[in-house]
């Protein structure tokens, strides 16, 4: 049984998500997910498009979209719910995601030690709350203070003093804690009616954490990302031509190709055009116009 699972969700109608899954794989493979006891699983709605990849695909189906996201109120429950899917149909007995806008810069396995029924890991803390002087941090206070909300098994949800919001571009968690993530969920469908932000899934995953005892490591300094709309704005174009026909090339190939893409000096861009409606699992970073 392979030890850990590296997961990806890739979906929606803007490629650049999908293209940047199979650039995280492909820019990991030969350090860090090509070992024998790693397995890595995508989940997508273009499967199709990881054809010859060597790890396990799962399908996101329309049905399962339309399902996780609250008929599409909110997309970033597909991320949420779609973490649950991938390890409760899995082997392994530890999951990590890592968003579709990132890649490793140290070996992940170095968090398999901080991973354990007790504790997750995300990717940052990004503070407080209460009184947050972060504009979307600060919707949450608005839309929920004073406010219970009635959860499932009749537990009742508030926000505290000590409420924080924490990045999910990482999320780390062992196969004993599936129902942290359902918690989440249940905590997500709540709060999202009520705040105004695209947080709300990690945010979600932030209180289920700190309402269940759960001690959060983080693994900020793990990653390199290009998450904001500027920097994608750059990137997006170089991976796309890159896997542009595509199809006929061997995945070994790719690997040894990949040193084309060059990202160590990312800058950001301003979009002129009609933003992406669709931002697969780009954490806490993401804006929706």
């Amino acid at each position: 049984m392979s030890k850990l699972e590296h997961i990806l969700i890739a979906y929606g109608s803007n490629i650049a998500y999908q293209n940047g899954a199979k650039y995280q794989i492909l820019k990991n493979w030969s350090k860090w997910y090509s070992r024998k006891d790693i397995s890595v699983c995508v989940l997508t709605d273009r499967p199709e498009l990881f054809d010859g990849y060597p790890i396990r695909i799962l399908e996101l189906t329309p049905e399962m979209k339309t399902k996780w996201s609250l008929n599409g109120l909110q997309h970033f429950g597909i991320k949420l719910r779609g973490i649950h899917h991938v390890m409760a149909t899995s082997a392994c007995n530890i999951g990590i995601l890592l968003d579709t806008d990132a890649y490793w810069t140290q070996d992940p396995c170095n968090l398999l030690q901080k991973i354990n029924k007790n504790t997750i890991v995300m990717h940052s803390d990004e503070g407080r709350v209460s009184k947050s002087r972060n504009l979307s941090i600060r919707r949450f206070e608005e839309g929920l203070l004073g406010k219970v909300l009635d959860l499932k098994n009749k537990s009742k949800y508030q926000l505290a003093p000590n409420s924080r919001m924490l990045n999910s571009r990482v999320l780390g968690i062992s196969q004993d804690n599936l129902e942290l993530l359902e918690f989440a969920y249940d905590l997500f469908t709540n709060i999202e009616p009520l705040v105004d932000a695209h947080t709300v899934e990690q945010y979600s995953v932030s209180e289920a954490a700190r309402i269940n005892g759960f001690t959060v490591q983080f693994a900020k300094g793990s990653v390199a990302d290009w998450s904001s709309t500027g920097r994608k704005n750059y990137v997006s174009p170089i991976i796309n031509e890159f896997f542009f026909g595509t199809n006929n090339r061997k995945f070994n190939e790719l690997v040894k190709q990949l040193h084309e893409i060059d990202l160590s000096k990312v800058i950001e861009i301003t979009d002129v055009t009609a933003r992406q409606d669709e931002l697969a699992c780009a954490a806490g970073n993401c804006e929706i116009a």
